[in-house]
Order: C-alpha cells, then structure tokens, then sequence
C-alpha cells in the first residue's frame, strides 16, 4: 500500500502542476457572484436565465464562494479536492487488486482527457465523485433491497442535477437493478423516491426559469444544423483525441469490450459497458464539443473503474517504480502539446494556461489583470448593453448592471431560440445568431421585425415579469409546447431571408448597401424554371463590396446541393461569374463563410453564348441602351429553331447592354406576327437605371404557339416604349433609322404531319 500512497500523491501532484481554470468556467461564476450578492440565480440581473448546465456544482461553488468572494483560487482547490477524493475513494473502495489500483493511477497520471478536466472549473470533479461512488454501492452485490434502490437513483438524481446527460452512464444499470427487483411496481416507488431531488430541481427551473432544461439547450442543439454534420463533427472530435491522447482511447475501447468476455460478475460489468456506449453514441450524436477531451474524461473515468474489476497478474514493487519513472519521462514529453485538435476543435487548457493555469502563478505571469482592463471600459462609458461572443471572464468582471447580450446565445433567451447564422465553417458551441434589429436586451425594445417582437413580449414576460403571475405560467407552458415558434422566421435568422426573384427579368443590386446577415437565398418562381432550364450555358454575375471576405455560392434543387463554388476574397470592384450547372435547380445560395455580414454590390445573370459573333445584333434605342443578341428556344430545348407546331413553347432571350448611363423606365414588347393576326404578345416592365454603364441586361419571356394559329411565316420583332406608352425608335449598325419594331427573324408555324 506504500506504493499505492505515494502514486496516489504523484498523481495529486501532477493534477496540481496542470491545475487551471477555463473561460466557461467563468459564465457559471458570473451567476453565483450574483447569487451570493442577491440579485438571484441570474446571469444579466434584469432577467432570469440559466446559462450553466451543472445546477449542483454551482451551488456547490457558491457555498464556498460566499466564504472566499474569490473566484480563481475557490474553483482550483475545490476542484483540487473533489478530483483527488473521488481517485482516492475509488482506490480504497471500488478498485479491487492492488495490481488494478496501480495500473489505473498510471492512467489517470498518463490521460491528457482526465488529468486536464480534474480541474479547470467545469462540473466533471463532481461528476466522477458521484460516479464512483455510486460504482461502489452498484458493484458490491447483486440485491435489489428497498435502500439500495434508493440510494442507486438518489446518486442518479445528483448526477442529473450536476449535468442532465450524463444520466446515460447510469440508466443501464439502475434498469438492471430494477429488472431484478421481486416486485417491480414497488421498486418503481423506491426509484421515484430517490429521484427527488432532480424532481425538485427541474420543477424550480420550470417555474423560476421558464424552461427544463439550461438555456445552453437550446443554443447548442437548435442550430438548424443538419445532423449529418453533427455526425461527421463527432467523428472529428473523436479523431482529434486519437491524434493527441491514444491512452484516453485505448482506455475506453478496452472498458466497452472486456465486460463482456468476463467470466464472472458479468452482468454488472456490462451494464457498465453499456451505459458507456449509449454516453459515447450520444457524444457523436451531438458532434462532441470543441474542447479536446471534455466529454471524454468522465467516459475515461468509468473505463478504469470498469478494468479495475479484473484480476490481474502480480507485480512487485520494482516494477511499479520502473513504471513511474517510464510514466514521468512520458509526462514530460507531453508538456508542450499542440494547441488546436482537428479545425474548429482546440485544446483549451493550452490555450488559457498562460494566463489561467496555476503554474503561471508560480512563474508571475498570471494575467487575470488583462482580462479585467477588458471589462474596465463599461464602468466609465455609461453603456447599458453590449455584444459579444466571449461572456467568461467579460462577464465576471464586468458591471452587474451592464446587460451583456451573447451572440452564441448562450446566456440570452431570445437568440438561443433563434437558428444560427448559416456558416460552413462552424465551430461547436459557437453558434453565433444574427441580432435582430432593435434588439438591446431591454424589456422596451421594439424589435423590427413585428413577429419576433411579439415572441419576445411572450419570453420577456418569462424571464422578467412576475414570478406568480398566472399570465406568466400559462406563457411558459405555451412556449415550452412550441405554440409561438410560427413567429420565428427561421430562414431570415439562418440566412437572409428567402427572396424570390426572377432572375432572368430583373437584377438586384444593392448601391452602398448590405445584407447584415449571413448571405442571400435566390429562389426561382415556379412559374420561370421551365423557362430558366432552357437557357442552357448562363452563368451568375457577382460584384462585392466592403471588406474582402470569402463566399460559397452554391446551386440547389431543393436541398440537393447540384454544384458549389467558393470565392476566396470578394474583392471591391471586380465582377466574379461562377458558372452555373446544365442540370436543373430551382434556388441558388451565396453565403458569407467568415463574416456574420453579406455585402453585395451587384447581382445578375449574364448570357452565355457559344461564341461571341453568334446572332449579333447592333440595335441602339435612346442613344445608350443596346441590343447585342437574341436566342430563340423551342419547348424541346432546339437553339434558334425556325419551325413551329401549334402548341410549342417557344422561348426568346434578348441581351442588352448600357453604353452610357441612361434614365429610361419603361417596358419590353416580344411580338410573333404576320402583320395581320400577332401569334405571340408580351409586355415587361424594364427599369434600366438599376445596371451601370457596361453591365449587361438579360431578359427573357416565354409564350405557347395557340393551338388554332393560322400555318405560315411569321415575323420575330422586340419593341421598347416608355411608361406613358410610347415607343422608342431602334438603329441599326450603320446608324440608320430602323423604326418602332426592331426585326429579328422568320419563323414558320406548322402544323405537325400525319399520316
């Protein structure tokens, strides 16, 4: 045992030299310095919301805190001392050789994943206290008395109220013991007994909150996300620990597999086993997280008190010392470890230990101060609000009264029931959301959008209005069923809102403005997609504006992504034209990858013709506005077709082109006659001045054939007139009068042959 004691204290010693605190821990930390000071269980003291997600532990906290009113040296020691009793009750109580004991120490000391989250300031020193113990009352036999059904779901409940999910760590085997109960409907009421606490709790955060679950639900797992990328994130998560942490993985893969080769008390052991794999499938269900290792190091945890119920082979004293001294060459070896995992997932331990980590202490270079100057500018300014992605340390030290709104919603009630803002690149917990307009966190804020202003009245009164008011409760219960959510324009919050728009008939053009969003969604009216599909060969005109930033410009039909293009940096100035695909899509996407603002300066589709000498046309109206070229289509897709039958579909596309800048509104004639009987008659309405001078206009129309035309030849013409009706004379190339009706061609109308 005098091995055992002293690598119980190389491990106390190890977690100690990498004790250190995380910025989340902070977000938690801001609501029990208000808790203590009396402004309640309250992020921004003017609303009621729950911003942490391990309601236990921040009481646990505020016990001490409320002692202390210090926040870095409160969250280590306690961490400190949670972390080292649950190893050392696991060592005394639940592992069962001294061989195992030894083993696991090495471990623990050998796991980035457990030695990094003994500490840190998050829930997970709690949670593997409750976990080990109750391995212990799990394991030490197989009877289902009434006590130890009650003291089995009494720990469940603790674990729930220290973080909800991890339940699923503990539901196979509190199933097991209940299934091996004599009478089960009674075991049921010893169960319920045990679950009063997260009972009690959850029915306070209804009522105080408004909600069941921690505001970080709904911010995190209602992102409009497709859970295909939730997936392949998880898969991502898990790889980034294999890049950096094998042992972690090895731990866990061994614990998922020996229960069930076990000869004896195996039953336990595999519920154990199971509870792993629901907690491991649940982690890639929700694409992990992007700290390297956190949901892993209460998984790794279980591992080892699942292996430390085998037996294992003797080893003498020798060969232990051997293995601390191997352990601690392996140990120094890691100090240095990279920073980031696999794209958006990081190693938050390296990257806060400079200033976070009680090493730095040690070394002087503890920079807490940095992170206060941060929040100094808000007690001199006079601001009542602010907006930022970083609420940690921000918000500890800033003013109480200084309403922070979050844009990853995590501490704000309103954005986390909103999507998150479309972005390829996401990056887990960081669900950023476009604020609507108005919004200042205030209970007087008139939002400009008058249905998510009205969603707002509703949780406003929530988390603001009178806790006992009847108009409140039948409010919460009328959210959390979901009767307001029609209020939420989901797809103006993830994007910009769907605009429809032809295409082909019209620009859009944003002169010195912008879209504070996302980026822009095309849709192609029903009405125009046979006609869009038989223009074959078209590419989309982009000219950027602002900072040059990088787009995804991406053509779908429907949700199918048909083909995609990135520009990297939209520069001012300069007119990108992406190709579209010849295969059918009906709505095109241009999406911001790294700015929450989409700027666009100009939008059009361009023709594409198969050379540029292909059916030109030099006709000039009103001095600046020209005609180049002209295609006819067929209802089959035939390109400039001359025969007709009664019936067809014929399809006209016209460019023109501003030579110099013209104000001219007015409208766009296609006429298919004889000079007695017009087969074919359209009228647009045009608005030239929304091109600038060089940009091309297309325009297209498409008509039937009347199925009682008269066969014969019949002239192609285009005409223009102003708004008050009157033409507008054409000339042609050689600068000759060409009158109202410009000529294009002949077609001939058919009838289809039979017999």
């Amino acid at each position: 045992m005098v091995v055992l004691w002293v690598l119980f204290a190389v491990f106390v010693i190890i977690i100690f030299n990498r004790a250190w605190v995380s910025d989340d821990a902070f977000i938690t930390l801001r609501t029990v310095d208000n808790f203590v000071n009396g402004y309640g269980l309250r992020w921004n003291i003017d609303e009621r919301v729950q911003p942490y997600t391990h309601p236990l532990w921040m009481f646990l906290i505020s016990a001490v805190y409320y002692f202390t009113r210090e926040a870095f040296f409160t969250l280590l020691l306690l961490s400190l001392a949670i972390s080292s009793a649950a190893v050392a009750f696991w060592m005394l109580k639940v592992s069962r050789t001294k061989e195992a004991t030894a083993l696991g120490l090495l471990a623990f000391m050998l796991s980035i994943a457990f030695r990094d989250y003994t500490t840190s300031g998050l829930e997970n020193p709690l949670t593997n206290l409750i976990l080990v113990i109750f391995a212990f009352y799990f394991l030490k036999d197989n009877a289902s008395t009434p006590r130890r059904l009650v003291i089995l779901s009494l720990l469940t409940s603790l674990a729930m109220v220290t973080r909800l999910d991890i339940v699923l760590l503990y539901l196979p085997a509190l199933v097991y013991v209940w299934f091996r109960s004599t009478d089960r409907k009674r075991a049921l009421l010893f169960i319920a007994a045990g679950q009063i606490p997260f009972i009690i709790w959850e029915a306070f955060s209804l009522f105080y909150y408004g909600f069941p679950f921690p505001n970080t639900y709904y911010a995190k797992l209602h992102t409009g996300i497709p859970q295909s990328e939730m997936y392949f994130q998880g898969l991502v998560y898990l790889m980034s620990l294999l890049r950096s942490d094998m042992i972690t993985i090895l731990i866990i893969v061994l614990a998922v597999l020996a229960p069930w080769a076990a000869k004896t008390n195996r039953a336990p052991l595999v519920c154990l086993s199971s509870g792993l794999i629901l907690y491991l499938l649940y982690v890639l269900y929700i694409g992990g997280d992007f700290m390297i290792g956190r949901f892993y190091a209460t998984a790794f945890f279980l591992s080892v008190l699942i292996l430390s119920q085998f037996k294992l082979p003797r080893v003498n004293n020798i060969t232990l010392i051997s293995a601390v001294i191997a352990l601690l060459t392996l140990m120094q070896l890691n100090v240095n470890e990279a920073q980031s995992g696999i794209g958006s997932i990081v190693n938050e331990r390296a990257f806060y230990s400079p200033d976070s980590a009680l090493i730095s202490i040690r070394r002087g270079q503890m920079r807490y101060g940095a992170w206060a100057a941060g929040a100094e500018q808000y007690y001199h300014n006079g601001e009542t609000y602010t907006l930022t992605s970083n609420i940690g340390q921000l918000g500890y030290y800033a003013p109480r009264d200084l309403h922070i709104i979050d844009v990853v919603a995590l501490s704000d009630p309103l954005l986390s029931h909103l999507p998150a803002r479309y972005n390829p690149q996401w990056m887990h917990g960081h669900f950023e959301r476009i604020v609507p307009d108005g919004y200042t966190g205030h209970s007087d804020d008139v939002l400009e959008d008058s249905n998510l202003d009205a969603f707002n009245k509703h949780m406003q009164l929530i988390t603001r209005g009178d806790l006992w008011s009847l108009e409140r409760l039948q409010t919460i219960i009328s959210m959390n069923l979901g009767r307001y959510d029609y209020l939420i324009d989901g797809d103006r919050y993830r994007y910009a809102g769907r605009i429809t728009n032809d295409l082909i008939q019209q620009a859009i053009t944003r002169e010195g403005g912008q879209y504070v969003a996302a980026g822009l969604i095309l849709e192609i009216p029903p009405h125009q997609r046979e006609l869009y599909r038989a223009f074959f060969g078209k590419r989309l005109e982009l000219n950027f504006e602002g900072d040059p930033i990088a787009y995804r410009v991406m053509f779908r039909l429907g949700d199918q992504v048909i083909s995609s293009r990135d520009i990297a940096a939209g520069t001012p100035g300069i007119v990108y034209r992406v190709p579209a695909p010849e295969s059918e899509f009906d709505n095109i996407w241009i999406m911001s990858l790294d700015s929450p603002s989409f700027h666009l300066e100009h939008l059009g589709v361009a023709a594409h013709f198969a050379s540029d000498t292909q059916y030109p046309v030099a006709a000039t109206v009103e001095g600046g506005i020209a005609l180049n070229r002209w295609h006819l289509y067929r209802s089959d897709q035939s390109d400039n077709a001359i025969v007709y039958q009664p019936g067809d579909t014929i399809t006209f596309m016209d460019l023109w082109s501003i030579k110099e800048a013209v104000d001219f509104t007015g409208y766009r004639q296609f006429v298919i006659t004889n000079g007695s009987t017009n087969l074919v008659q359209t009228f647009s309405e045009l608005s030239f001045p929304l091109w600038e001078t060089g940009r091309p206009y297309l325009y297209g129309a498409a008509a039937t054939i009347p199925e009682d035309a008269v066969p014969g030849m019949y002239d192609v013409l285009v005409n223009l007139s102003h708004s008050d009706g009157s033409s507008v004379s054409f000339v042609n190339e050689q600068g000759e009068p060409a009158g109202e009706y410009f000529y294009l061609t002949t077609i001939e109308v058919r009838p289809e042959a039979t017999g």
